[in-house]
């Protein structure tokens, strides 16, 4: 699995940098589209929403899954923090008031 996400990544890149370095070329008839396009905010903001909208359904499934089937350190690391909570609010300390001061 993590060999396909780094091929398509890598693809993903060749296709970028193939566009960038073709389209200054004059024989092409798609001349410095990229260029043109990157200037607009739209270009970017569309850039912005497409990375958000493709991590989404990713943490979506990350958390679901370590909400109903947690691994062991995870048990560990609630169980911990969850009883040093308990543990703290269960211990009483008791303060003596000192009225008078002894003066020297």
């Amino acid at each position: 699995m993590p060999t396909m996400h780094f091929s398509i990544k890598i693809h993903l890149k060749l296709i970028f940098l193939v566009h960038i370095f073709s389209d200054p070329c004059q024989l092409m008839p798609s001349n410095r589209a990229i260029f043109e396009i990157a200037q607009t905010g739209l270009f970017w903001l569309c850039l912005l929403a497409i990375i958000i909208t493709a991590l989404i359904p990713r943490f979506v499934v990350k958390v679901l899954y370590q909400f109903y089937t947690p691994c062991d350190v995870q048990i560990a690391q609630e169980t911990e923090k969850f009883q040093a909570r308990s543990e703290s609010g269960a211990v009483e300390v008791e303060m003596n008031l000192i009225l008078d001061h002894p003066r020297q």
